[in-house]
């Protein structure tokens, strides 16, 4: 039975596009908000994949509200999180899906340690590419350095290796301009909403890595600082006008 834990994934995985469809509207306090309440959906999970792109999320959302030390806690500890789960996946006993036809199923009884091992390495795959996201995320919300700009790069090809150059992830890498469209954002919300990515039952190793992955949030370049700037210009316009 699926109880309250899958009345929790549901809920944080409604929130959470939500909060990407925001971003496509370039509505970033309201993002950021929905983010914070969806990590506390998921209040029962202490570790896992789903927890670790909640906190990434939050993250992010303190970013966005220009809590830098918040935001820096909470992203190095889902970097943290990721690499944890990684060393899980490492040394978990790998479930074969079920066979297609007769023939493969004869195919992977023969050959099941092959089949264990390609089962892992697509699961590190998708493990590597949250923790390239976590880790873009803490050099982008972090203040900018010669060092920070050539591991963004460096993580940013890692990125496009993984996804390809045309997922809407890589071409948030592209956008340098605080002012420019935050489509991207939409069309992740959009690709979580398909019927096959749309899994509430309680889920296993993999089908968290499935389910977790695509939700994860990338912070725009540039956009947490054009944040800043926007909330500062705001505040000192109000202390101009009580003068």
């Amino acid at each position: 039975m699926c109880g309250a834990v899958c009345g929790g994934l549901e809920g944080w995985r409604e929130a959470t596009v939500s909060g990407f469809r925001a971003m496509g509207a370039s509505r970033y306090q309201d993002a950021a908000r929905i983010w914070l309440d969806a990590e506390a959906k998921l209040a029962e999970q202490r570790s896992g994949p789903l927890a670790a792109a909640a906190l990434s999320n939050a993250g992010v959302a303190h970013a966005l509200l220009s809590h830098s030390g918040e935001a820096e806690a909470a992203l190095a500890d889902a970097e943290g999180r990721w690499q944890q789960v990684a060393r899980e996946i490492a040394r978990a006993e790998m479930p074969l899906r079920g066979a297609s036809s007769a023939f493969h199923g004869r195919l992977a009884e023969r050959n099941l340690t092959a089949f264990a091992e390609a089962e892992r390495h697509r699961l590190l795959e998708r493990c590597e590419t949250a923790q390239t996201i976590a880790g873009l995320n803490r050099l982008i919300a972090g203040a900018p350095s010669h060092a920070s700009d050539a591991s963004m790069a460096r993580l940013g090809s890692r990125l496009a290796r993984l996804l390809g150059t045309l997922a809407p992830e890589v071409r948030l890498l592209a956008v340098h301009e605080p002012a420019l469209p935050d489509s991207p954002y939409a069309e992740i919300a959009d690709l979580a909403m398909l019927p096959n990515a749309r899994r509430y039952a309680a889920p296993d190793l993999a089908a968290s890595l499935a389910m977790a992955v695509p939700l994860m949030a990338l912070i725009r370049p540039g956009l947490a600082q054009g944040v800043t700037r926007t909330r500062r210009f705001e505040v000192e316009t109000r202390l101009r006008g009580s003068d």
